[in-house]
């Protein structure tokens, strides 16, 4: 007898396949490197820039995975590096056009992909599930 997938399973799949649509899109439209881990930085970088330092609390990952994901993103045109104006020690890190190009890609890609699951489980659904999530992701 197969035992049904738990809530844990079917979240975690359910994120994958959105993911995996968000950067397969995305990638597709011509931000080839959308479809990479590194994508991820631009999410957390807002329009008045970032000190590089900053992004591995905000992404929970270690500095030295930033750096590396964030000179993958220079090599890319992605994102600028810059140095601080008064301390030399520090850097920001900016959305180039591309990099801003493809983050608005990915918000249009976003919108598509809740439209669909819309559609899927109807608008009634949609919502409940909606606020469902809203309550376990705050408790």
């Amino acid at each position: 007898m197969s035992q049904k997938p738990d809530l844990g399973d079917l979240l975690g799949r359910a994120a994958q396949q959105w993911r995996r649509r968000l950067r397969e899109d995305v990638a597709a439209r011509g931000y080839a490197f959308y479809g990479e881990a590194r994508a991820e930085v631009l999410a957390h970088v807002p329009s008045d820039g970032v000190a590089q330092a900053a992004l591995s609390a905000r992404m929970g990952i270690t500095k030295q995975a930033v750096q590396q994901l964030v000179d993958q993103l220079v090599a890319d045109g992605a994102v600028s590096r810059e140095v601080h104006p008064t301390d030399k020690r520090l850097k920001t890190i900016r959305l180039t056009d591309l990099g801003a190009r493809a983050r608005d890609q990915a918000e249009r890609t976003r919108r598509a992909i809740e439209a669909d699951m819309r559609l899927t489980v109807g608008d009634k659904g949609f919502k409940r599930l909606r606020k469902a999530l809203r309550k376990l992701v705050e408790a």
